[in-house]
């Protein structure tokens, strides 16, 4: 397979500020000068207000020529529109259209171009500013994007429920509007083709589109990103890089290794037994799975980017020996698996100031994390919602919740928590275990110290805290809240806990084994008391 780099294009640059006033307004002779290749034969724009169009008849009413056909469509052309409303829109038409050679720049939460329930529109040679979206498209059919230039903070393309979209040949500039990754993102939208362009801080994001082809795309500090809610298929994925290396997509393939270090991104697509080892990825979300069987990810260390690995509705999964450092969102981000393990792996965000959650695990069963390491994370470090699951020998440092845990029979055994912290992220209170919702499950054997609250907080309902040391934390030592009842507590140690070392707002809960074992409070007189008060 040949690989060819698309060149680069100029890229605009623009200082926004919350409200439109001249320091937000990058002027004409401004655009001319970063981006001639888009100018053409143009040397001024003509400044003009908002354009809205609500139907076929409001092109020839408002004056733009052409008749609407293919052979001649009305022209929207050399305008500069300047607001803080949506640029263009363009609503309810079933005539062909061109808006091209304009510069459009929009404030906050507007678009430059609304195409709403349209057929057959081309953009072209066209500088694209804006805050919110650059284009978006909803129910529209056949739209072309060719030779723009789009800079957006949020979003510089959104196709809803679109068909037969195409954006050939634009540049999408690294973000100065904002500091998130950006999004160009289609749902239920099909037989897409994304060819030739050059992306900057931006992911490709599809959810529930079929038949999409994507071709001959550079990436730097990107690339695709799947969305299990609806996954999509593709006709055609190829010669696209991901910051200076191949993009690998495969589908349907088995029993294959891969060596990750050789490309900037790894898809697989309904895979089974595929090895992925030995990469140093940054700036992407290097490894994704959807739908895989089987298959193993190891080590591979992820720099930044939206997250590490990516798996949705995989069984059997191995993701073992892994560093990340910075990534945008999680670690590792698994939704509805089963059957998987993740084992010694590492993550520290670093100074990414957007890490939220290390591991999450949503609506998954039979998954272990073992031997891991999270340090100083801004949210959750570990993120459990399934049945089932199992944490075990890990060591979790500087998060608000050191885990947060929800479902039915899951374990949390053996595991350090300590230094939970608000500090940075919160102002409510931190936990080591944050036990929002679970049932028939056993806590046990957790050393979690010097936190700014709660050891554990807990809405639980017939499950053991068994044998947990929870000492030295600002808070409260265990808290079982209103609605929890049918709990067994003992064996625990809690001592040196500042707001008390346990309280029971539940009801018929038992704090001993029913025999002869009960907990050790440091707070407790036997000289003075005959029992301790909860």
């Amino acid at each position: 397979m040949k690989f060819a780099l698309t060149s680069l294009l100029f890229i605009l640059i623009l200082n926004f500020t919350a409200s439109i006033d001249q320091s937000t307004i990058i002027s004409r002779e401004q655009s001319i000068e970063n981006h001639p290749q888009k100018v053409h034969a143009i040397a001024n724009y003509t400044t003009h207000s908002p354009i809205l169009i609500e139907s076929n008849s409001d092109f020839e009413t408002q004056g733009w020529p052409g008749n609407g056909s293919a052979s001649n469509p009305y022209v929207i052309s050399g305008l500069n529109i300047t607001s803080d409303v949506d640029c263009i829109q363009v609503r309810y038409t079933s005539v062909h259209f061109t808006i091209r050679d304009c510069f459009l720049s929009a404030s906050d939460w507007k678009d430059c171009i609304d195409l709403q329930i349209v057929n057959t529109a081309f953009i072209n040679s066209c500088i694209i500013s804006t805050r919110f979206d650059g284009i978006n498209l909803y129910s529209a059919s056949n739209v072309v994007v060719q030779d723009c230039v789009i800079e957006s903070a949020r979003g510089p393309i959104t196709a809803l429920n679109s068909y037969g979209f195409q954006v050939i040949n634009c540049t999408f500039p690294a973000g100065t509007l904002g500091s998130f990754p950006l999004r160009f993102w289609l749902e239920t939208s099909n037989n897409a083709i994304i060819d030739g362009n050059e992306f900057h801080d931006v992911f490709i994001t599809t959810v529930g589109s079929n038949f999409i082809t994507l071709t001959s795309n550079n990436f730097t500090d990107g690339g695709l990103l799947l969305s299990g809610s609806g996954p999509s298929s593709f006709y055609e994925v190829s010669e696209n890089w991901v910051n200076g290396k191949p993009l690998l997509y495969l589908e349907g393939n088995e029993s294959l290794v891969i060596e990750a270090d050789g490309y900037g991104q790894v898809v697989l697509m309904q895979c089974s037994n595929i090895l992925v080892r030995d990469g140093n990825m940054s700036d992407t979300r290097p490894v994704q799975l959807i739908d895989c069987i089987g298959c193993t990810v190891e080590n591979i260390t992820a720099w930044r980017g939206s997250s590490g690995i990516y798996d949705y509705g995989s069984n059997y999964t191995t993701i073992r020996d892994c560093i990340f450092n910075g990534v945008g969102s999680a670690g590792v981000w698994m939704t509805r698996c089963g059957f998987s393990l993740v084992e010694n792996c590492t993550s520290n965000p670093g100074d990414y100031i957007f890490e939220r959650s290390w591991l999450i695990v949503q609506v998954c069963f039979d998954t272990i994390v073992t031997r891991c390491t999270i340090i100083n994370h801004q949210d959750e470090a570990l993120y459990f919602t399934g049945e089932r699951m199992i944490l075990t020998n890990c060591t979790i440092m500087g998060a608000r919740y050191g885990v947060h845990v929800r479902g039915v029979n899951m374990t949390v055994d053996n595991n350090h928590i300590h230094s939970m912290s608000s500090e940075n992220t919160h102002p409510f209170y931190s936990t080591g275990i944050h036990a929002s919702s679970i049932k028939n499950s056993t806590i046990s054997n957790n050393l979690i110290e010097n936190g700014d609250d709660y050891g554990i907080f807990a809405m639980s309902n017939n499950s053991l805290f068994v044998n947990n040391t929870i000492v030295n934390n600002e808070g409260i030592g265990i808290e079982l809240f209103n609605s929890s009842n049918g709990n067994s507590l003992y064996g625990n140690i809690l001592k040196h806990n500042l707001l008390g070392n346990a309280l029971d707002n539940g009801f018929d809960n038992q704090w001993d084994d029913g025999i002869s074992i009960g907990n050790l409070w440091d707070d407790f007189n036997p000289h003075t008391h005959s029992q301790y008060e909860i």
